[in-house]
């Protein structure tokens, strides 16, 4: 996903306020041993980018005053009751390095007939072999068991998983 964001020069409270009226976010962006820059990014384009699955889960592309930079969501704040965003935090990435990610977990099988559980899984590898979301069988799961990654269904070029039995977490169902 693409978007595009714009250098702020003033920082504080009452600027923040004064984006917000212009219907613009104010955020960070850090990360890679460069310094932290203030950035304004148009509200209605991050509320509903918001609303998106893959946007928590991706990695984005971030048009910063005329260049490309490759980042992921760390953080968000949304206003208590109005539907607002009030503060985003990026983080560039290095594409050649390992990043961790936070990717959905889907259940089907038996249990998520009768249940909607879903999950997070925290994924450390190559940006490239990230898949937007595992789907896990949770079949005759009991009440507390862990799964592994061969019981998710994922794309063809991880290479971490293979006949390996490594644990993809614990999952509690309640």
């Amino acid at each position: 996903m693409k978007f595009t964001a714009a250098t702020r020069a003033t920082q504080g409270t009452s600027a923040s306020r004064r984006l917000r009226r212009e219907a613009k976010v104010p955020a960070i962006l850090y990360g890679l041993n460069q310094p932290a820059a203030m950035i304004a990014i148009d509200h209605n384009e991050m509320f509903y980018a918001l609303q998106k699955e893959k946007f928590h889960s991706s990695i984005l592309t971030m048009e910063l005053d005329g260049t490309e930079q490759l980042v992921v969501l760390r953080a968000f704040q949304m206003h208590p009751y109005k539907n607002q965003v009030l503060h985003m935090d990026f983080q560039r990435i290095d594409p050649n390095a390992n990043v961790t990610m936070r990717v959905p977990l889907h259940f089907f099988g038996s249990i998520s007939h009768s249940h909607p559980y879903s999950g997070i899984f925290q994924h450390r590898n190559v940006i490239s072999s990230i898949p937007e979301s595992h789907r896990l069988f949770a079949g005759n799961s009991e009440i507390s068991q862990y799964f592994f990654h061969s019981d998710t269904l994922v794309s063809p070029n991880r290479h971490d998983i293979g006949k390996q039995r490594i644990p993809a977490g614990s999952l509690t169902f309640r």
